[in-house]
């Protein structure tokens, strides 16, 4: 009979410590959406200001006083959905505005990560920064011990435009 009872606690600590696992889930992914919420609709306004910019360079003193510490990371994902789509006179302007935000400072830095989804979406956003110290950097990459890091197309294909790479 005592075997029984200790099945039956055993049973009871062991559905206690799932409900529990399972409650410290359900907040994480709570917080974790509400975040996503919180940083799409701030994203949203980034774009906004932006694009607002592009067309009015004049705002740019506004557009970083609109900015807080961290919207550094949003922008950085910003300007990477973003340079893709347009091209020309539009591209230099955005690029410029990262080069005035401070990104490409940051992003050479983030070169430095030791997580490598920090390096690859650094070295994306830096293969449109023709630049000899930028293009120094992204060279460095093509060494990097993660795949992901060293075939980032974007990065790559702006880079083999710019210099002559060889394979040895």
């Amino acid at each position: 009979m005592a075997f029984y009872a200790l099945i039956h606690w055993v049973s009871l600590a062991l559905a206690g410590a799932t409900l529990a696992v399972l409650l410290v889930v359900v907040v994480r992914q709570s917080f974790r959406n509400r975040r996503t919420r919180r940083d799409a609709r701030r994203r949203e306004s980034l774009m906004a200001l932006a694009l607002e910019y592009i067309e009015e360079p004049q705002f740019l003193p506004a557009f970083k006083a609109q900015l807080k510490p961290e919207d550094q990371r949003l922008l950085v994902q910003l300007f990477a959905d973003l340079l893709p789509k347009v091209r020309g006179d539009y591209a230099d302007k955005v690029v410029h505005l990262m080069r005035e935000m401070g990104l490409r400072d940051r992003c050479l830095t983030q070169l430095g990560s030791r997580k490598w989804w920090k390096r690859a979406d650094a070295a994306a956003l830096l293969g449109w920064f023709n630049e000899p110290q930028v293009i120094v950097a992204l060279e460095r990459t093509l060494d990097d011990s993660q795949v992901e890091v060293r075939r980032s197309e974007e990065h790559t294909s702006e880079l083999q435009s710019r210099v002559d790479i060889s394979y040895a």
